[in-house]
């Protein structure tokens, strides 16, 4: 007991020793005075700035830090960007209040002892509901230039761009221009600290949402290093202080927060109790300060926690929001799958009705066709036909008149040598007249029979070109329209006449139809060459050619210019099918031709006919 007395009698002395020298150097000041430059930017209550008046914790703070370090703080009054810019010139000393991230610690140096924790908050006007971020979406954002809730990593606009939600910002001047353009309804939402909201937003009709983002610590900056004393004097303050509730640091946390800060011993009770119940002192000393840095580090976790706790709320709402999205676009796809599934039975019905259609109007062209070379080949025998009939008629009547003469003794010689040259002419003018009409019964034989059979045989292109002219010549003779044709006149080939006839005809009748419409006189140009194994066939005329927007289209079935004329748009769609499929070859369109329309047709040639009854097809 004796030697226990005699410790704790020592350890006293110590301890008044230590608390003695502790309470000089706080009261004590230093032999020099140094004058401090600091830029400061409104933000109630941290930092409060009316009537060039100065005051908030952080100013009443930095008060104190500058007492115990003998510093003269000379203010300097600025908004956040301006006081950065500040600090980045070297104008001021140190910046009050800044919130750190990591993009600000690459440009300025941050003291180590944070001055204040701090986050963002979310307002919104009444007649918005904000329950979630995802809320958020295309909303107008009100935002202070430069706020670390607004640009910070986790502020809010990359928050919202990890999520995927489009919004705009508005940028104001002051906070509190934030709070009145929510409330007016300039913009739906808004972000401020939630010291400066809980002190200015009970002035305003707006709504506290449930949506906190972005804890941060406050700091002391500079952009010096020779003004790295000046911070380091600052922590080693700030560190004493925190570690003793009954500092100035938690008397001005409660005076401006009404924090209730656990009470601290007085100093001047340390002595008193350090003498009389030494191993008490020493007890309370150690359990106090454990329990300071608990509750320090406990208020820490919890404000972590619940910020944690409400963005696994925000986390859990969007997930559920777009779970529900998401079962929504199924439902959706699959409804439109069903009525594709429809619609394409619709159009697989369709189709099978146009190629039906197609096929009857193809037909319907063909026999089209048919009918009106009938009635040229008709308008043209009438004419030898009719002059067949007045003759016979004239006979008669002459006939008659001889006979009268010779029963009546009336005949002479002068008048029966007449009369046997009138039937000499006449039997020469029917002769000529009837041989017109066996060659156009002829021509039309051999037309409609090629037509209609489609068999195969040697032709001489030559002789065949000529012979199709001389059965267009209805249509052509009474124009000023001309056509020349250029082939070699021992040019064979084993071909389908028909569909030949078909090809030829049907692009003459599309020039006079289509490119002379207009014109008064025009040109076709024939050539036909033989090259290697193929018959090449050039088609020319200089009409007014074809228009560059639907030459591609000119070889569709039913496309035509003139279907308020009584055009079919089969004419073209005809003679490719022709050529493609009865005759084996190909047919291009000329693209580079300057005036008018151009054709090429390339035809196998072949020297043997294929044996009677064959089964040689044209390839499909």
């Amino acid at each position: 007991m004796r030697n226990l007395f005699r410790i704790g009698m020592v350890l006293c002395i110590l301890l008044g020793v230590v608390a003695g020298s502790v309470t000089m150097g706080e009261k004590s000041e230093l032999p020099f005075s140094k004058e401090v430059s600091v830029a400061i930017y409104p933000n109630d209550p941290l930092i409060i700035i009316e009537d060039d008046q100065l005051d908030g914790y952080l100013v009443s703070l930095l008060e104190e830090v500058s007492n115990a370090n003998n510093w003269k703080i000379n203010y300097q009054v600025t908004d956040l960007a301006e006081g950065l810019d500040q600090v980045t010139q070297g104008k001021v000393d140190l910046m009050l209040g800044v919130a750190w991230s990591e993009e600000r610690s690459k440009k300025y140096t941050f003291n180590e002892e944070s001055v204040f924790v701090n986050w963002g908050q979310i307002y919104s006007n009444p007649n918005v509901t904000i329950e979630s971020i995802q809320d958020l979406a295309g909303k107008r954002i009100g935002v202070y230039r430069n706020d670390i809730h607004y640009v910070g990593t986790n502020g809010l606009r990359n928050t919202l761009k990890q999520f995927g939600i489009q919004a705009s910002f508005v940028e104001f001047e002051d906070k509190l221009d934030i709070l009145t353009a929510i409330e007016s309804g300039e913009v739906e939402v808004g972000i401020v600290n939630r010291t400066y909201g809980n002190v200015h937003s009970s002035g305003f009709q707006i709504l506290k949402t449930a949506i906190q983002l972005n804890p941060v610590q406050l700091h002391v900056i500079t952009g010096k290093a020779e003004n790295q004393g000046l911070l380091d004097a600052t922590d080693h303050v700030l560190s004493q202080w925190k570690g003793d509730q009954s500092s100035v640091y938690y008397n001005l946390l409660e005076k401006w927060f009404q924090e209730q800060a656990p009470s601290g011993v007085p100093y001047w009770m340390w002595y008193t109790v350090s003498f009389i119940v030494f191993l008490l002192a020493i007890a309370l000393v150690v359990i106090y300060g454990t329990q300071s840095v608990i509750r320090r580090k406990t208020q820490e976790l919890r404000e972590l926690n619940d910020s944690l706790e409400c963005r696994v709320k925000e986390r859990t709402a969007e997930v559920d929001s777009m779970n529900f999205q998401l079962q929504t676009s199924l439902i959706n796809l699959e409804e439109k799958q069903a009525e594709l599934e429809e619609m394409n039975a619709i159009l697989t019905e369709q189709i099978g009705l146009l190629e039906r259609t197609q096929s009857q109007l193809v037909e319907s062209e063909k026999m089209a066709s048919l009918g009106r070379m009938t009635a040229s080949l008709a308008h043209e025998m009438n004419t030898p036909l009719g002059v067949c009939v007045t003759l016979n008629s004239n006979l008669q009547v002459d006939t008659e008149e001889q006979r009268e003469a010779l029963l009546d003794r009336r005949l002479t010689k002068s008048s029966l040598v007449t009369y046997l040259d009138d039937v000499k002419a006449t039997v020469e003018m029917f002769d000529s007249n009837l041989h017109s009409v066996v060659d156009l019964v002829s021509r039309f034989k051999m037309l409609s029979s090629d037509r209609t059979l489609h068999n195969e045989r040697k032709v001489n292109l030559h002789s065949f070109l000529h012979m199709q002219m001389k059965s267009l010549s209805p249509e052509l003779k009474h124009t000023n329209h001309r056509c020349s044709i250029q082939c070699p006149e021992d040019l064979e080939t084993v071909i389908d006449p028909g569909a030949f006839s078909q090809v030829i005809r049907n692009l003459t009748m599309n020039s006079l139809l289509h490119g002379f419409d207009t014109m008064d006189k025009g040109n076709i140009e024939i050539q036909v060459e033989r090259k290697g194994s193929k018959v090449v066939l050039q088609y020319d005329d200089d009409g007014k050619g074809i228009d560059p927007a639907i030459m591609n289209r000119v070889f569709e079935p039913f496309f035509t210019t003139k279907r308020n004329e009584g055009g079919t748009g089969l004419g073209l769609s005809i003679t490719h099918s022709a050529v493609t499929q009865s005759l084996s070859g190909d047919i291009w369109i000329d693209r580079h031709k300057a005036k008018g329309v151009g054709f090429r047709i390339e035809l196998p040639y072949r020297e043997e006919e294929p044996p009677m009854f064959s089964t040689w097809k044209p390839k499909v």
